[in-house]
């Protein structure tokens, strides 16, 4: 896979595909987390969301990082969607946590 960019998470243009995507990954199906609670799950305060995108602006996977506090530099999650798997693309976003932690 072509790296994909990394950029900020908006509400308003990625709250809707990345609750599908977390809602239809592993732990959260089996977790029972459906789309509307992970939608709360990521609009949460204190959460630095990033999203990977293809060269459409469609998101490809999410990273979410807790940067304040006691947990300073925590990977709150990691998802990646099911069609961009094996790829290296969670590599990716482990690569930009780290240089953002």
């Amino acid at each position: 896979m072509n790296p994909s960019m990394i950029r900020p998470f908006h509400v308003e243009r990625d709250l809707a595909s990345c609750s599908r995507m977390l809602s239809t990954s592993e732990p959260w199906m089996t977790l029972g987390i459906d789309e509307s609670e992970a939608a709360r799950i990521l609009q949460l305060p204190h959460h630095h969301n990033h999203v990977a995108v293809s060269h459409k602006d469609e998101p490809l996977g999410l990273l979410s990082l807790y940067l304040e506090g006691t947990f300073n530099g925590y990977i709150k999650l990691l998802c990646v969607a099911e069609s961009a798997r094996g790829q290296g693309l969670g590599a990716q976003l482990l690569r930009f946590a780290e240089d953002t932690i």
